[in-house]
């Protein structure tokens, strides 16, 4: 049986493949902020891994889709809002990748998300921009660099998802404008049951 390690895993799209897994008869630990575990802290995601293998065994899949955002001007933009994004969004994906290669299970894999907010800079998106083009480029590196491993390496970017981060800046969208979390789950499924590496997915509502 498989196990996954989902760190975002206990709201929005995290929630949504932990759910998903779990019928699926996988084993799955979803770990966030909510349960202790502190992305911007490297200490704090070890022990969350070292829980992980006590609870649930060997872990075969790493996904990561926590993440912050402040929806505002540059100039409006706090240097602590500055310091949380680049450390939710850049550092705790590198974190992540450090401890990937010790905890893994031979052949696995580490699933990122960026968004489709790096395709092109906007305004009031800045910092989180740059971080999400950071972690598409990361994703290609890595996949590079792991090619001989037995690890793989991918990344899915959504466009617009119903989740409450977003809700809380944007209100109630209809779901003929953003992507349910249930969808965007079913793609990040079919790239862990995949074979690719240095894979990057867009998915968004056209």
């Amino acid at each position: 049986m498989k196990h996954a390690l989902i760190i975002g895993g206990t709201s929005g799209i995290g929630l949504s493949i932990h759910q998903q897994l779990r019928d699926m008869s996988w084993r799955t630990t979803a770990v966030s902020r909510t349960t202790g575990c502190d992305i911007t802290n490297y200490d704090s995601l070890k022990t969350t891994f070292d829980k992980a293998v006590s609870m649930n065994g060997k872990i075969n899949h790493v996904v990561l889709t926590a993440a912050d955002f402040t929806f505002a001007s540059f100039e409006d933009t706090t240097l602590d809002s500055i310091h949380h994004q680049v450390q939710t969004n850049l550092l705790g994906p590198l974190y992540v990748a450090k401890l990937v290669p010790k905890y893994l299970a031979y052949p696995g894999s580490l699933l990122l998300f960026a968004s489709t907010a790096h395709l092109k800079g906007r305004a009031q998106y800045g910092i989180y921009s740059a971080t999400k083009s950071a972690i598409v480029r990361m994703t290609e590196a890595l996949a590079d660099e792991w090619s001989d491993t037995g690890i793989r390496i991918n990344c899915i970017s959504p466009g617009k998802v119903k989740t409450q981060m977003r809700a809380h800046y944007f209100g109630e969208e209809s779901l003929d404008d953003v992507l349910a979390p249930e969808e965007v789950a079913q793609l990040a499924i079919e790239i862990l049951d995949s074979d690719k590496t240095g894979f990057i997915r867009e998915i968004q509502r056209r």
